[in-house]
């Protein structure tokens, strides 16, 4: 995330910006949300959420490839966790979004 959202927000800044500051002084530039920053708690909260539970790593996918014999639990694992990830944290968002 810091390769990519650095890279393209450099555009006749100063390289040496740190990236912390970049992400909580970015606002939207158009659309509905215009002028709103893009990095809220809540997102955060929500982006933490995913990152945790989303598909583990290639080694533990390749291990429960190997232990199980195929393919079929590596795929239903990356699947579940990363749908229950998506779920989690939209709902999170969700309902932090009727509080604010």
């Amino acid at each position: 995330m810091g390769v990519l959202f650095h890279s393209q927000h450099l555009n006749g800044k100063d390289p040496k910006e740190d990236l912390s500051k970049i992400l909580r002084n970015d606002r939207y530039s158009d659309g509905i949300k215009t002028g709103e920053k893009v990095f809220t708690p809540l997102v955060g909260i929500s982006f933490l959420l995913f990152i945790l539970i989303y598909m583990p790593c290639v080694a533990v996918v390749a291990t429960v490839t190997k232990e199980s014999g195929s393919w079929k639990w590596a795929l239903f694992l990356i699947t579940y966790t990363t749908a229950l990830a998506w779920i989690v944290s939209f709902m999170v968002y969700q309902v932090g979004m009727l509080f604010v």
